[in-house]
């Protein structure tokens, strides 16, 4: 966790765009990467993961690519072929749609896409950065982060000003929901809609914190003095599960708390980092380097039975399950 999912070398990409283009000599993708080689079988889990991948075999930092991964060893999916940074997917609670944060235009915005890749719109086209998406239960509002606010720089790292909004899935009814001089963001709604847990460095270390979804009643929930990193609702909407390591600069546990942020355990052993809780409550799918590559792994809602579902060496970062 070193910054947020590289977003520190997206300062360097619309520059680089125009320097470096893929080629039938240059930049080469591998057909086994980003799961498109197969993912394990597991029986019984019956959801589908959408999550993004840098399908490059070299520069992958240029282009990322949205994929998704059934639950039955097949292939994985690739939704998303433009020359970009296409990330961090979030379902529609239909199941139809997915929101993403993509450069496509130039600088980190809101897209929406059907469930296939297909019928692209864009949502928003502020001057800064922003991303990391989060439907609301209802499909009425989409949470995301961004630095309209006042950060002068392509947002990247924690400690650059972002604050989170709030927007309608046809563009509209924007509001600004935090208004601090720090970094908030990763928002997650509660499975009832009546909460949003994110993350922010106000105080200092980056912790998990509350608020109601019109933005009042912020609370801290983690106090660990380490870095506490994308939030995520167990279904039934009792727990939270996150990613906490002991600074921005090191290896990262996955750990599960009450949603009033008492009795924080650690729940995954090992490496891991950005949980997402399944649908059914039985899984919880996470990135992991522990085979030496960041391929996606799921556990049992209890921490036993880690099992690994993709097996290639291409970064993949934030699965996120698609609703019943």
């Amino acid at each position: 966790m070193k910054v947020r999912e590289g977003l520190l070398r997206l300062i360097l990409v619309p520059a680089l765009f125009l320097l470096q283009v893929p080629t039938a000599c240059g930049v080469q993708s591998h057909a086994a990467d980003c799961g498109q080689g197969g993912a394990a079988v597991l029986a019984g889990i019956g959801s589908q993961l959408a999550f993004a991948c840098d399908f490059e075999a070299y520069g992958r930092y240029l282009n990322r690519d949205i994929f998704t991964l059934g639950t039955d060893g097949a292939p994985s999916r690739r939704l998303t072929r433009v020359y970009a940074q296409d990330r961090d997917p979030t379902w529609s609670s239909n199941g139809r749609e997915i929101a993403f944060s993509s450069t496509r235009d130039g600088r980190l915005n809101v897209y929406v896409m059907g469930g296939d890749g297909g019928g692209v719109r864009r949502l928003t086209s502020a001057l800064a950065q922003e991303f990391e998406p989060a439907w609301s239960p209802d499909g009425g509002r989409i949470a995301f982060a961004s630095g309209r606010g006042g950060a002068a720089a392509p947002l990247g790292p924690r400690g650059l000003p972002a604050s989170l909004y709030a927007v309608s899935p046809d563009g509209g009814g924007l509001v600004r929901l935090t208004h601090t001089p720090s970094y908030d963001g990763d928002p997650a709604w509660a499975p009832d809609g009546s909460k949003i847990a994110f993350v922010s460095d106000r105080a200092g270390a980056t912790s998990v914190w509350m608020m109601n979804p019109d933005g009042t009643a912020q609370t801290r929930l983690t106090q660990s003095g380490g870095s506490d990193d994308r939030p995520a609702w167990s279904p039934d909407g009792r727990q939270i599960v996150f990613a906490r390591g002991a600074d921005e600069e090191s290896s990262t546990a996955i750990f599960v708390m009450d949603a009033d942020g008492s009795h924080q355990r650690q729940l995954v052993p090992g490496e891991g980092r950005e949980p997402a809780w399944s649908p059914d409550g039985r899984w919880i799918a996470f990135v992991s380097n522990r085979d030496g590559h960041p391929n996606i792994y799921v556990a049992a809602g209890d921490g036993s039975r880690v099992l690994q579902l993709t097996s290639d060496p291409a970064p993949k970062f934030r699965p996120a399950w698609r609703p019943r």
